[in-house]
């Protein structure tokens, strides 16, 4: 996993965040306190298929078990992106995985996807 958070200056409260290889292994609690989500970037450039982004407002999120607060289709070799003008909200914690099941339940997370992702953040 290569996971980098880069402040953005001591004028701003918002913190960028990029995860190179983003996969189904939840990435728990990066921001370490409560904020909202700014902006989001999910490419799947190795993917033979679609894969889905899934946010978690958690400390300790397990794919399958804790219900995504967003859950984003991204379609083999092409990135989606969402521009939050007022933010989602998340209190407990910020965590997030890629999985190859659109479903918020085990039912829905069928295997690996076959290849990582790059994610992008801008969160406060």
């Amino acid at each position: 996993m290569a996971l980098s958070m880069t402040t953005l200056g001591d004028r701003f409260i918002d913190i960028t965040i990029q995860d190179t290889d983003a996969n189904k292994t939840p990435i728990n609690d990066i921001t370490g306190k409560a904020g909202a989500l700014y902006y989001l970037s999910v490419k799947n450039e190795w993917s033979s298929s679609s894969v889905y982004f899934k946010l978690y407002d958690s400390t300790s999120a397990v794919l399958g078990t804790t219900l995504p607060i967003l859950v984003m289709k991204v379609s083999a070799s092409t990135t989606e992106r969402a521009v939050i003008p007022d933010g989602i909200a998340y209190v407990n914690g910020l965590s997030y995985c890629i999985s190859d099941g659109a479903g918020t339940g085990a039912a829905g997370d069928n295997g690996p996807p076959t290849g990582q992702a790059t994610v992008r953040m801008v969160v406060s």
